[in-house]
């Protein structure tokens, strides 16, 4: 009784769907670990900003934009980047960039010279500026993590309201990271806004007057209270809102400040000649009461 021949081809016929069996596991496990990767891959790309910050009219303002990337910097291979910024529509000219700088507390320091921050052919305007930076030498690559530029802002003489700051979807080409090949290096890039307003404005109807008296005081006795109801507002969008004697600070002294200016017939259109006598009044409680109308500073 020979059963050797049966036995042998009943363990190939096995072998065979076994091993089929096999393979489609472990295809289908490097497809999900494919899949996992370049979720990882797109969740570790770099990632810019932009704020909301305000401004105050006919002055000017710094703010560094940042960056942060989870990625491996070597392998992204970031040696370049276009850098563009655009105001509103790009064709005003206040408020207006008044500076970009690359070369300073950037994550392009030590990397970037002067020479190799170009900018590009007619993009050099108020509202519209883009620039090519490259790193000085092919092969040496950035860590996208801490600040991108610092950008200055000059507000002389502009229109009190919302202006759009764009990276990207504007009238030109969007900004984007690079590597040493020029390949587009995956990245996220979320746009802000610059809000220029006249120190004082506390109801935000676009002018200082009498109106603006109350709001203050409350902003001062409850400046969390005030920033939330009013778009839930930073401590430094605060400062910028109530610095109406221009020392840096919101405190007492912005108030009496803004009285001064509504005495003198600043502020408005039709003079004041008196604060309310209700205002005085109010004050004066509010002196003696000490703890209920405290001083803000902010730094």
């Amino acid at each position: 009784m020979n059963r050797g021949p049966e036995t042998t081809i009943e363990t190939t016929t096995f072998d065979v769907i076994f091993g089929m069996f096999c393979r489609r596991i472990i295809v289908g496990l490097i497809t999900s670990i494919g899949i996992l990767a370049g979720a990882v891959a797109a969740k570790s790309s770099p990632i810019v900003t932009v704020g909301h910050y305000y401004v105050a009219k006919n002055s000017s303002l710094s703010v560094s934009l940042p960056v942060s990337d989870s990625g491996n910097a070597a392998t992204e291979d970031i040696e370049g980047m276009t850098f563009t910024l655009q105001i509103a529509a790009g064709t005003g000219s206040s408020p207006a960039i008044s500076s970009i700088n690359f070369l300073t507390g950037t994550i392009w320091t030590g990397e970037v010279s002067a020479d190799d921050v170009i900018p590009a052919l007619d993009a050099n305007f108020p509202q519209f500026q883009s620039f090519a930076v490259i790193t000085d030498v092919q092969g040496e690559f950035v860590n996208a993590n801490g600040t991108l530029a610092t950008v200055g802002f000059n507000a002389n003489g502009a229109p009190l309201g919302d202006y759009d700051l764009e990276l990207t979807a504007n009238k030109s080409s969007d900004s984007k990271f690079t590597d040493g090949l020029q390949n587009t290096v995956a990245a996220s890039f979320t746009n802000g806004t610059l809000t220029v307003v006249e120190p004082g404005d506390f109801n935000r109807d676009l002018h200082v007057d009498a109106s603006d008296v109350l709001s203050m005081m409350q902003a001062l006795t409850n400046p969390a209270t005030y920033e939330s109801t009013h778009g839930n507002l930073t401590n430094a969008q605060l400062t910028v809102l109530g610095d109406v004697n221009n020392d840096g600070k919101f405190n007492n002294a912005d108030l009496q400040a803004l009285l001064n200016l509504l005495h003198s017939g600043g502020g408005s259109a039709d003079p004041v000649p008196e604060p309310a006598s209700w205002v005085l009044a109010f004050l004066a409680l509010a002196m003696v009461a000490g703890s209920r109308l405290y001083a803000r500073c902010v730094r």
